[in-house]
């Protein structure tokens, strides 16, 4: 479970049909008086995982931007719009949890400049934890052929670049190892199971209290 200080693939039509209000709740904003603690910026796979994350940290202080499909080019329009709200994530900016990628592999847009823009945006955060993808679930190619291994390591030592710009960003691959030792952790390839969902929460959880 390494971790890195620095100085989905695209839904298919049956899980579409599953998360058909993703384009409504993709984005929730969970607060009272107090500003939100946490963001947790993602694709289908952290929103599908929402519900073992709340179990985990105070639901209240949460903020999602998790919208299934969407690449990081498509995310970082939303984080700049959350990020300026002054009573929102902005007041804080305190930690921020980052799972992006699965698209932009799934799309062939490896080398979009959103990424860099995206690690910019969350080096603003106290703390920012970016996690790595799987390139071979039960080491193994992903049965999605989307997510050919070349393309996930591309990414992942793009991330690796990325993480040297601040002493914000840490790079955690403790999600990337759960499924390169148990592809049962995923129900296609890419989305996971109940089990992963519970199992991405948890190392979400850990990597924040361990690195922020």
């Amino acid at each position: 479970m390494a971790e890195r200080r620095g100085g989905g693939a695209v839904v298919g039509i049956a899980v579409i049909a599953a998360m058909v209000s993703a384009l409504f709740l993709g984005r929730v904003f969970l607060f009272d008086d107090d500003p939100p603690k946490l963001l947790l910026i993602g694709d289908s796979v952290t929103f599908l995982s929402a519900g073992a994350i709340d179990q985990r940290f105070d639901r209240e202080h949460l903020q999602y931007l998790t919208m299934p499909g969407f690449t990081t080019g498509d995310l970082l329009p939303l984080v700049d719009e959350a990020l300026g709200q002054p009573d929102g994530i902005a007041a804080a900016r305190e930690q921020v949890v980052v799972l992006v990628g699965y698209n932009d592999v799934a799309t062939g847009t490896i080398e979009t400049d959103a990424l860099v823009a995206m690690a910019e945006r969350t080096s603003t955060f106290d703390c920012a934890v970016w996690l790595t993808l799987p390139a071979r679930p039960g080491g193994q190619p992903s049965v999605d052929d989307s997510m050919a291994v070349a393309d996930v390591e591309r990414w992942n030592e793009r991330l690796a670049a990325v993480a040297e710009s601040s002493d914000n960003l840490r790079l955690v691959d403790d999600w990337q190892d759960a499924v390169e030792a148990d592809a049962t952790l995923l129900e296609d390839g890419v989305h996971p199971t109940s089990e992963g969902q519970q199992v991405l929460a948890e190392i979400m959880r850990v990597a924040v209290g361990r690195t922020c």
